[in-house]
Parts: C-alpha cells; structure tokens; sequence
C-alpha cells in the first residue's frame, strides 16, 4: 500500500493490497521521528509459525502483513482455527513513550469493543508478551478484512449498486458511532476498505472520538496557543476541560487543529460565551448547549463523509454522465452545511447524514429491498 499523509492515525504501518487489516499508514510524527531508528525489524518480527499466548487464547503466526514506526502486523490463527490479525506494538526504553502506545493499543480494543456495528471493525484480544528478545510488546487482535482499501480499488471494479451500497453502509455505521457519542476524526479513502465482496468496513477505530476527548483536546491546544506571560513573568493558559486524553492523541488532535485552521477560526467565532476564560465540556455530540459550538467540526466531518461517498461512486461501472450527476447532488449537500455554518446556524451532523442517506436510497440504480446493514 502506498502511502499518505494522515491527521490523526495511530501506527504508522504499511500493508499489502490483497490482505488488509485495519491498517492506516500516518504522516511522521514526532514520536515516531524520535524512535524511527531504534526500531530494528529483523530482531523485532515474530516468525511465521511461531505460538504468541494470550490469558485465554493461543495464537499461531501465518504470515507478517505490514509494518510501521510502532509495531508489526500479522495474520494469525487461534486455537479453533480462527482468523485474526495481530497488531504488535514494539516497546521501547522511554516510559513516556512506552505509556503513549500502550494506551494507544488500549483505546484500539476498547473502541473496537464498544462499537459493535457490522461495518466498524471489531477487537476480540489485548495482552502484553515478552518476546524471544526479552521485548515487551502490547499486541491487539482484530477481525482480518481481506480486500483494499477504497483509495486503492479502481474505477470499474464496483458496480452501481455495489458502491451505493457501499456508502449507504458507510452512513448506517457512522450514524450508529454518532448515537454513541462517537465521530471519526481520520475519514479519508485509506481508512475505509473494501472486502472481497465489497462489504464496507471502517478500520483503525482508536481515530473515533467522543465530544469530551473533542473538547478536552480542544482545550489544551487552545491553552497552548492563548498562553500569555503577565507583567511578573507568570505563564498563564485556559484550564484544561472535559475528560482525560493520552499525550500521543492530544498530539495528533494538535496537528489536526494546526491543519485546519479555518475550523478553529469559525468554531472560536462561534463561542456562545464570550470571554470566558474556560471551556465547559459537553457530555455528547448531539448536545446544544455549548458553551463551545461544535457546528464547524460537524460540517468537516460531514465534508468528509460525502468526499467518500463519491469516491465510492466513481469507482463504479456506471456512465460518467450519471456517475457526475450522482457526485453533484452529494456534492450540494457539503455545500448547504458549509452555508448554514457561514450564516451562524447550529446543526448537527445527524440532520444531513439522514438527508445524505435519504438521497443514496433514492438515486436510480439503488435496487428495493438491497440488504443494507443499518
């Protein structure tokens, strides 16, 4: 797999493009730069047959798949027969890195635990294992998806009603994280994948992010940038809000606040209390009382969400006349929640994902009765 430059992905790990396991290649982080060379892959690889135990299951290497700044990964087979793969995160000496992985690997289960959705990819292991090395690894198990991702599937390979199908499930999924407080802050071709059969899934599930993890990151950039020193030399920053987050994501939400900075500018043009010199956390995306109004960020996710859409539509074998009329009317949408955000309206992203999906369900070569997983 080729790859790209990321906002907010957690392991830098690259993949081939028959097998793919929830495998998002990131842009250089500084963790990474400062570890990049330390790593040594010929000592650090598990080998191909080679039994890796967990407290409850016992797993057997079948081949390695891809590799990154942080770790390995594997498809690997369990006890009964079962295929999974394994993610490895690599240990190195620095405590504050090593927490920083460990905690990255912890939010990779737990997401993909909490988010049970047949198109979101799901965790079944975490456990640590010392290597033949005497290396600490943390290693996460993960359903194996076997197909590409949708930046690397080709025009043609879809047809009309397998790539609508296809963004319809992508709605349906992202619809479901929204109702539990969760948004996907990385959406791009390279995170979405294909199977075999064409069935969607969202992969690298650590990039969901809850309203609180949102503000909190939020907050802390912000404190960052409106630190000021007083006559006496005194270094004063906003108080931090909402709930804890792990360095190495605040450090991502960093680059992303950095990299869109016309979002920060509407989200602060928008506070609905002026002057204050804290920002209250709300409890869930969909809540209206912020002090802190979260429209921009829906728009953006939603730009997002359309742009894969019509990904998913040009890569189908319908004529280019459709395929471009279909893009377009996606397309407006964007352009109306990006207008409301201009003229100071508050809406949340679930009002045009409902008329995202609505218009998918109505172009003409959507089929009656299509089994989509909602």
């Amino acid at each position: 797999m080729k790859t790209i430059i990321n906002l907010i992905a957690p392991l830098t790990l690259l993949i081939s493009t028959n097998t793919f396991a929830f495998i998002s290649p990131s842009e250089p982080n500084d963790i990474a730069d400062s570890y990049e060379d330390s790593f040594n892959y010929e000592d650090s690889f598990f080998q191909e047959g080679e039994i890796i135990p967990s407290p409850s299951e016992a797993y057997t290497i079948l081949k390695r798949l891809g590799e990154g700044a942080f770790g390995v990964v594997y498809a690997v087979e369990d006890s009964s027969g079962g295929k999974f793969a394994l993610k490895s995160y690599r240990g190195y000496s620095d405590p504050y890195f090593i927490d920083s992985i460990l905690s990255d690997a912890s939010r990779e289960f737990s997401r993909g635990q909490v988010l049970d959705h047949p198109n979101i990819i799901k965790s079944f292991d975490l456990f640590t294992y010392k290597t033949s090395y005497e290396e600490i690894t943390n290693n996460v198990v993960l359903q194996l998806v076997e197909g590409k991702t949708v930046y690397d599937t080709n025009r043609g390979e879809l047809t009309g009603e397998e790539s609508l199908e296809a963004a319809l499930n992508l709605c349906y999924a992202l619809k479901y994280a929204y109702t539990q407080d969760m948004i996907y802050l990385d959406l791009h071709a390279r995170n979405v994948m294909l199977s075999d059969e064409h069935k969607l899934m969202i992969v690298d599930v650590s990039s969901f992010f809850s309203a609180d993890e949102f503000y909190t990151s939020y907050s802390a950039y912000m404190s960052q940038e409106n630190s000021y020193t007083d006559s006496e030399g005194n270094k004063s920053i906003m108080p931090l809000a909402g709930s804890f987050i792990e360095p190495l994501h605040q450090q991502k939400m960093n680059r992303f606040f950095k990299n869109n900075p016309e979002v920060v500018k509407q989200m602060q043009e928008r506070e609905k209390i002026q002057n204050h010199p804290a920002l209250k956390g709300s409890t869930n995306w969909s809540d209206q009382t912020y002090t802190l109004d979260m429209t921009p960020i829906h728009s953006y996710y939603f730009k997002d969400i359309t742009g894969i859409c019509n990904n998913l539509i040009n890569k189908s074998t319908l004529p280019r006349n459709d395929r471009i009329n279909m893009r377009v009317e996606v397309k407006k949408l964007a352009w109306n929640y990006q207008e409301d955000v201009e003229e100071g309206q508050s809406i949340t992203v679930d009002y045009y994902l409902n008329q995202l999906i609505e218009l998918l369900e109505s172009l003409p070569t959507s089929v009656a009765g299509m089994n989509y997983e909602g």
